[in-house]
Order: C-alpha cells, then sequence, then structure tokens
C-alpha cells in the first residue's frame, strides 16, 4: 500500500491508466504473499482489484461499489484520515479465515484521486511468524488489541475457533505458555535506544527462566 501511495503522491503512476494500475497491483501480490487483494476505488467507487486465488493463480475484476454500504462506509473512514489505517479483523465463512485490510486516501497535493485497500488473510500472516521465528530463534506474533492473537504460527492451517463473532484467537487459548502470560510481563530498564524508536523491552519470569519480549505497537 505505502509503495502505491508514494507513486501517486509523486506523479509515477497514474490512476487512469488501468494497464498500468493492474500490472503494479499485482506486482504487490507477488512480492507479497500475505496480500490477498488489492483494490482501488476511484471518487466516484468505481473499483478496480488485483486477487489472489489458490486455483487459478492471480487477477483483476473491475465493478461499481456506490450502493455498498460497507465500502462507503469504508471509503468515509479513509477519506478523513491522514494516512493509511488497519481494519478490524472480518472471518470470512466462505474461505474459512479471518481477513484484516488497510485502507489508504490517494492524494497528489491536495486532490483526492481515489482509495487503496490492501486485504492480508490471517493464514498467510502466520506462515510469515513462523518463518521470522525459525530464522530468529524466537517467537514472533501479532496481537489485535492486548489479549486477541492474529497472527501466530499455531494459526497457519485451519482452525475451528474462529468464526464471525470471534475472528481471532484469545491468549489463553493460543497454546503458547509466553503469551498466556504476557500480561505479567516487567519492562526492562536501559533501553532508550529501543524505546525511542517505539520498541518496548520486556521480561517474563519462569521459575529459574527469564523470557525476553520485544513488542512495537502497528498503527
Amino acid at each position: 500500500a505505502v509503495f502505491i501511495t508514494e507513486l501517486v503522491a509523486t506523479g509515477g503512476l497514474d490512476l487512469t491508466d488501468s494497464e498500468r494500475l493492474s500490472a503494479t497491483m499485482l506486482g504487490t501480490l507477488a512480492a507479497a504473499p500475505q496480500i490477498m487483494a488489492t483494490v482501488y476505488w476511484d471518487p466516484n467507487l468505481q473499483k478496480l482489484a488485483a486477487f489472489r486465488d489458490p486455483d487459478s493463480g492471480t487477477g483483476t475484476v473491475t465493478g461499481n461499489d456506490k450502493e455498498d454500504p460497507a465500502v462507503i462506509a469504508m471509503i468515509s473512514r479513509a477519506t478523513a484520515a491522514s494516512g493509511p489505517e488497519w481494519g478490524a479483523p472480518v472471518f470470512s465463512e466462505e474461505a474459512g479465515e479471518t481477513f484484516v485490510n488497510l485502507i489508504a486516501p490517494l492524494h497528489r497535493g491536495d486532490e483526492f484521486l481515489g482509495t487503496l485497500g490492501t486485504v492480508v488473510g490471517m493464514r498467510e500472516l502466520s506462515f510469515l511468524m513462523a518463518e521470522i521465528s525459525l530464522r530468529l530463534e524466537a517467537t514472533a506474533f501479532i496481537l489485535y488489541g492486548d489479549d486477541q492473537v492474529l497472527a501466530h504460527h499455531h494459526l497457519t492451517s485451519a482452525n475451528d475457533q474462529l468464526s464471525e463473532n470471534t475472528p481471532t484467537v484469545p491468549l489463553a487459548r493460543i497454546g503458547d505458555f509466553t503469551l498466556q502470560r504476557l500480561g505479567e510481563r516487567k519492562p526492562i530498564p536501559g533501553f532508550a535506544n529501543a524505546a525511542a524508536a517505539g520498541v518496548g523491552v520486556s521480561a517474563i519470569e519462569n521459575g529459574d527462566q527469564t523470557q525476553i519480549v520485544f513488542t512495537k505497537l502497528i498503527t
């Protein structure tokens, strides 16, 4: 999303050139397997979407969402925002998976040119967390709020705990000892540089073992 918004802002991407716009949006899918779809809405809610399909690869589709109240509300929120904003997790019964979206207004100077939406899957994010965990020999995870797990290596497959009413998994039910005790962590002093970068450094004591936790707020 950031790549496309910057291209638009600097004049590097003409949003009326549907062929190049499609190629750019499909390129974001190729670069990041966690992204399931990227959607551009012009100011009249005419849309161009690039999507990932497990059976047919990738593709694009066009349409108009001016009669869709959910899209209208989402666009209204985006146009009032100063930059990209994450939406709440939503469970898809059809896909059997939870998704989150990142919505960003598109401007060139003072001119509003439309809205960009990026849809990310919980399962794909969890695969990314599993890869990072293996590389760092640690446990990487993403929380939604203080007590709901959005991505973790335990969530790389279908999970029967997820539903429309419970699109995320509570900390207490993820099956990870460290996450279950996350509320007990205590800040470790002396990490001023980390704090200046928005990174929290804390510890969870477990008998004669100490687990170090690094956290950063994503907005």
